[in-house]
């Protein structure tokens, strides 16, 4: 029976291709056919055909040399039906689970698509999510939405997924960082000042210092734009620790809200815009309370 090929099929260079047959075989996948004089393999699992080949360390396809993770900046979703018996099946062979498992739903147009996912890395540090389907949600029209929540769809998340205060503290001490080597950015930051009630995910910068503290205790995974991924909430950026970008406030060290504020001016973003009135009101209400101090004195 002739194969039928898919339209788009990576073909993926790995450094030891029976270190990765293994992986790929306790991950699910079935060797198709393969050509051991190249060192290759066509491997398949449902509708999802991938190709491994050994870096020969001449191969013409390679335009630049490869060093772990290879493949960085990208990640291949992988819709399977069985996403549970895939992650036991790698966790009990002793794989290492990049982002553990979780409901994901994602917007597309007036409604919601939803995934329960994980990411894992392959030998070569490769990024697979292994996803299944769970359907979809309905949602409000984006002028109904807007007229409910008066926001932006674009600030539209599952709201349980959201963090407050206290559950965002329990994070960033979670991290285990001293807090002289890191300080709190963003709409993070807004939540522990208490200008914005809640924050999705959590921002932060950090020094040589932090990143060493973080790498000792997660994989850490940089993106193309310079910044780690921590884990599924966190993601970090390294900086110079200079006093007039941080502030302290209850006893966390966060992003000076004129250096946030004139980054919010400068976005193009919606969810940005939206938030200038926020920190314009917090920044006035801390020129009244200096002016005050300054008068009782």
């Amino acid at each position: 029976m002739i194969m039928k090929f898919s339209k788009l099929i990576p073909e993926i260079t790995v450094s030891n291709l029976e270190k990765s047959l293994k992986f790929y075989k306790t991950a699910g996948f079935k060797i198709e056919y393969e050509r051991p004089e190249d060192k290759f393999v066509f491997l398949s699992i449902g509708e999802i055909q991938f190709m491994l080949q050994e870096d020969s360390g001449s191969d013409k396809w390679d335009l630049a040399p490869l060093s772990y993770p290879y493949g960085n900046g990208i990640n291949f979703q992988l819709e399977v039906d069985n996403v549970d018996k895939i992650y036991n099946n790698l966790k009990e062979n002793g794989y290492e689970i990049a982002f553990e498992m979780e409901e994901n739903w994602y917007r597309q147009d007036d409604c919601l698509l939803g995934n329960k996912e994980f990411l894992v890395q392959d030998p070569d540090g490769y990024l697979l999510r292994f996803s299944e389907d769970l359907g979809k949600k309905n949602i409000d029209s984006v002028s109904n939405y807007r007229r409910k929540n008066n926001k932006t769809y674009l600030e539209y998340v599952d709201e349980e997924k959201r963090m407050n205060k206290e559950e965002l503290i329990e994070l960033i001490n979670s991290l285990k960082l001293n807090k002289n080597e890191f300080w709190i950015l963003s709409s993070s930051a807004l939540v522990i000042r208490g200008i914005y009630p809640d924050a999705g995910d959590l921002d932060i910068a950090v020094t040589e210092k932090g990143l060493e503290e973080l790498k000792k205790n997660y994989n850490l995974i940089q993106k193309d734009n310079g910044w780690y991924i921590v884990n599924e909430k966190v993601e970090c950026v390294v900086d110079t620790k200079e006093p007039w970008k941080i502030e302290e406030y209850e006893g966390f060290n966060l992003q000076s809200i004129e250096k946030y504020y004139d980054y919010l001016k400068n976005s193009n973003r919606e969810k940005d815009k939206a938030r200038i009135p926020l920190v314009e009101e917090y920044m006035k209400n801390i020129d009244v309370e200096k002016c005050q101090k300054m008068k009782s004195k």
